[in-house]
């Protein structure tokens, strides 16, 4: 914890360092887990392990007393012991990277930069629109298709213009970039017709992408198209609507080239949202846009949520029951999850059942020439904020968890 203590202490120092008229704002967030858990250890016998788990952001703003203000955001410092699932899975002590940089080398205790800004609020003249601008190390949203990426430079944002509003970037070249990106997004609504553009340019190549969504009587009916810089096309297309009393359908199909792929945009937001799917290599990244329909349907029979779903480009279907239950006064809630990897020849079985303060999960998963696995385990939520669990895998035996987390 000395290097903690060090981090900190620099900190307090810029803070000190700025001007006293800058009124200088230090925020630290974070989160402290503490766990313990018997498990089993490399020479195949159970263990009780303790793990401290830490995450820490810290940020530094200064009010010039004028609508600005200055803003330095350091490096989220961890200390490599969380998995993707921000679960704690080793020791605070454990070597590791947790600070941006390179994760081989990086120091869990360096202080670094993460972004430096200016942000002003308001317009450029008297009377003239209001607006928000940022200079710096800036962070574009404009569209998960071509629009998202950091990089320093200047945006404006939220600027009025009748109907719409008007977003805008200009960026810095990265290291070994010759080119400037920039760009520009509308959103608006137009004779109850939701629109959204944004363009970006980079040298001489232009990417695009337009959405539009409105109702069409009962049905809600929304589409995208976006380009690439090398004029690979993508679109999506969705119809939502309540076919006959308690049954909602949902249509979709989407598509394209399968070399689409823009150079900023946000694939994992694209496929969360089914807006677009991609097939991967063994690294990882996209390599082929995938195309199809995509078909739905929600209902609520005798007490239970049903939800069922097929989607042709990833070739997998889910369904979804979910239900209530009252038991002496006490409500119980269920969930079923049905995951069918139709391709892979994979299925998933999740159940989950919760009586407050009691949460039991149970998961089974088969495929074809390979071995099905099995878990099951159960939660306890103590009065006093400590979290009580035990449970068993087919593969990794018996486990055994108590523990803490506090967020700040």
């Amino acid at each position: 914890m000395k290097k903690l203590t060090v981090v900190l202490s620099a900190v307090m120092v810029l803070a000190l360092a700025l001007p006293a008229s800058a009124a200088p704002a230090l925020s630290i967030g974070g989160k402290v887990d503490q766990q313990f858990k018997l498990e089993r250890g490399a020479d195949d016998q159970m263990h009780l392990n303790g793990y401290t788990g830490l995450d820490l952001e810290a940020a530094l703003s200064a009010e010039g007393g004028d609508p600005i203000r200055a803003v330095i955001e350091f490096a989220p410092w961890t200390w490599n012991n969380l998995n993707p699932d921000d679960e704690t899975v080793a020791d605070i002590n454990a070597p590791g990277y947790g600070v941006a940089g390179d994760p081989e080398t990086a120091d869990p205790g360096t202080l670094q930069l993460d972004k430096v800004y200016l942000e002003a609020q308001g317009a450029f003249w008297n009377g003239g629109p209001e607006m928000t601008t940022t200079i710096g190390d800036v962070t574009v949203e404009h569209s998960p298709w071509v629009a998202n990426l950091e990089r320093r430079g200047v945006k404006v944002e939220n600027l009025g213009i009748g109907p719409v509003t008007a977003n805008a970037f200009y960026g810095w070249p990265a290291e070994a970039e010759a080119f400037r990106p920039y760009g520009l997004s509308v959103v608006g609504n137009m004779a109850n017709v939701g629109l959204s553009t944004s363009v970006v340019r980079e040298g001489e190549d232009t990417e695009l992408a337009a959405s539009a969504a409105t109702q069409v009587g009962p049905a809600m009916v929304s589409g995208s198209l976006a380009i690439d810089r090398a004029q690979n096309q993508a679109f999506d297309i969705n119809a939502e609507a309540p076919v006959m009393p308690n049954l909602n359908l949902h249509l979709g199909y989407r598509g394209g080239d399968e070399a689409f792929l823009p150079r900023y945009a946000d694939v994992e937001t694209l496929e969360d949202e089914k807006q677009a799917s991609w097939t991967k290599n063994a690294a990882g990244d996209p390599v082929a846009l995938q195309q199809g329909v995509e078909v739905g349907i929600g209902t609520v029979q005798y007490g239970t949520q049903v939800a069922a779903s097929y989607d042709q480009p990833t070739d997998s279907a889910k369904l979804e029951l979910a239900r209530a239950f009252a038991l002496n006064g006490r409500g119980i809630d269920t969930k079923y999850t049905g995951t069918f990897e139709i391709g892979n020849e994979k299925m998933t079985h999740e159940i989950e059942a919760g009586l407050a303060p009691v949460t039991v999960n149970a998961e089974v998963t088969a495929q074809r020439d390979a071995e099905s696995t099995y878990s099951l385990s159960a939660t306890y939520a103590a009065p006093n904020g400590m979290e009580l669990g035990a449970g068993y895998h087919s593969v990794d035996g018996p486990s055994v968890s108590a523990g803490a987390t506090v967020e700040f």
